[in-house]
């Protein structure tokens, strides 16, 4: 289909960019509304297949970040439901689709793109994104905070000299999966 930003993503634009990342020290950002200065968690696994591109991906500690938890919870409520991606186009795989009629818009074709960051948002420019297995994740939500509370009596019961190093988001780990195109 073709997106809001009339580009239509052709299967298998996303693979060398998901590829790059699992060997690279540049990652594929997990971000809140596509804003740079605000990842809310990262992503632990990506594949494509023939009916879409697909991302799992954690929300960061709650507490230390914000609006991991106002997604966790918007997703959750439903008013945030669409997934997005910032890229960088490929210009020797992407063409340029002209209108068959005038006064209709033309098109970019887009064979494979530089995947830069995906992010949670109000409205993504494909309307067929979609976060999914956000009730699922709700379960593991409640008992990550039994693990935390549980964790938080051991802690107290332990003098400041025995306590181990906190393990960083440890208790408040969220995955999702979401669709792409």
């Amino acid at each position: 289909s073709i997106d809001d930003s009339r580009d239509k993503m052709l299967r298998g634009c996303f693979n060398q960019s998901f590829e790059r990342a699992k060997t690279s020290n540049r990652k594929i950002g997990f971000l809140w509304q596509h804003d740079r200065h605000d990842p809310i968690g990262r992503i632990v696994d990506f594949w494509e297949d023939e009916s879409g591109a697909y991302v799992k991906a954690e929300l960061s500690d709650f507490e230390a970040v914000p609006n991991a938890k106002r997604t966790w919870y918007q997703v959750l409520d439903g008013t945030l439901n669409q997934a997005s991606f910032g890229y960088k186009y490929d210009w020797e795989a992407t063409r340029y689709v002209a209108p068959e009629v005038e006064g209709e818009d033309g098109y970019f074709t887009v064979g494979n793109v530089i995947l830069r960051e995906i992010s949670i948002v109000t409205f993504g420019d494909n309307e067929n994104t979609e976060v999914m297995d956000a009730r699922e994740a709700e379960k593991a939500l409640h008992e990550a905070e039994e693990l935390r509370i549980k964790s938080l009596q051991h802690k107290q019961e332990m003098t400041k000299s025995e306590q181990e190093p906190p393990r960083k988001g440890f208790f408040l780990r969220r995955y999702r999966c979401c669709t792409i195109c």
